[in-house]
């Protein structure tokens, strides 16, 4: 699935993903570039659970904490 991130990152400047498992995450500073997103995974023939997905962040949630 790293290579999903990759060619997202390659394909979308200005956006980062970060795979866990089966989870991902994209993050961009400006939004409208993570509204295709979806559309690549279905185009790479990938299924978006979206019961399970939040592609829009919840209010506070804009912003990562420091790590």
């Amino acid at each position: 699935m790293g290579a999903v991130v990759r060619y997202i990152e390659r394909h979308h400047p200005g956006v980062r993903g970060n795979v866990y498992l089966d989870d991902f995450l994209f993050l961009s500073e400006d939004p409208t570039r993570l509204r295709s997103i979806p559309d690549v995974f279905r185009t790479l023939g990938l299924h978006i659970n979206m019961t399970k997905s939040q592609l829009t962040p919840e209010s506070g949630e804009d912003r990562l904490p420091g790590l």
